[in-house]
């Protein structure tokens, strides 16, 4: 979270394929305490 303490927002598109689970992998901690991923949400079409 940027340091005035406001959230943002990252897009991430991918080619579309069948698939029952999604993986969030982080590759640097964001905090002290961790990821903070507060909504992941995924969309068809």
């Amino acid at each position: 979270m940027p340091a005035d303490r406001r959230a943002t927002l990252d897009t991430a598109r991918f080619t579309p394929v069948s698939a029952r689970y999604v993986r969030v992998h982080c590759l640097e901690r964001a905090t002290g305490w961790g990821h903070p991923l507060y909504e992941v949400g995924v969309h068809s079409g």
